[in-house]
């Protein structure tokens, strides 16, 4: 499964394990490709959507941005596994650093 999906620009993950006390949860921070920099400033409340495409159909869902919204700081979101989930599942055990998401902007 590789992420894909209509108008949604790629970006560069960073793979930040949970710590003991969530260890069922993983962050991801999202760059702008080629930096360390958000891809658009956010307000607290937005959210982006994944677009992740199979040979058969594009899957899509959507994570609360976490953080103050700076530019200067890469997206964050958490994602908590879920074993029936088919995304949660794939980003939890496949995503490696550097790695390249389809994400909408906020």
């Amino acid at each position: 499964m590789v992420g894909s999906g209509d108008g949604c620009p790629d970006m560069p993950t960073d793979r930040r394990g949970g710590d003991q006390a969530a260890r069922e949860a993983v962050t991801l921070a999202l760059a702008s490709p080629g930096t360390q920099r958000a891809p658009a400033a956010y307000r607290p409340g937005q959210f982006i959507t994944l677009s992740f495409a199979t040979a058969h159909r594009t899957y899509q869902r959507s994570y609360s941005l976490c953080g103050d919204g700076r530019i200067e700081a890469p997206w964050e979101i958490t994602i908590k596994r879920h074993e029936a989930g088919l995304i949660s599942r794939h980003l939890f055990e496949r995503i490696q650093p550097g790695m390249l998401l389809h994400a909408s902007l906020p």
